[in-house]
């Protein structure tokens, strides 16, 4: 992935992952890059609402449209 791809990915992280607990969006200064490998991305997310914390897994894929498949493993308490 390249920085503009991350950039993207972000941007939608914010725009359609809602917190779970709180169902506030997320900021981008809550959002980090843990790794990322070819198209694959995972990333840590942290409600500045409610504290909750979320790991996002991303897999960047060549489809028509702009849907996004949304998989999600979350932690109620610390990561």
């Amino acid at each position: 992935m390249n920085f503009a791809e991350l950039k993207e990915i972000i941007k939608q992280l914010k725009k359609i992952v809602p917190c779970s607990q709180c169902n506030k969006k997320f900021i981008e200064d809550g959002i980090r890059v843990l790794t990322t490998i070819q198209n694959e991305g995972l990333f840590h997310m942290s409600c500045f609402n409610c504290n909750n914390q979320v790991i996002v897994h991303v897999t960047i894929s060549e489809q028509e449209g702009d849907e996004i498949e949304q998989h999600r493993v979350e932690s109620g308490g610390m990561i």
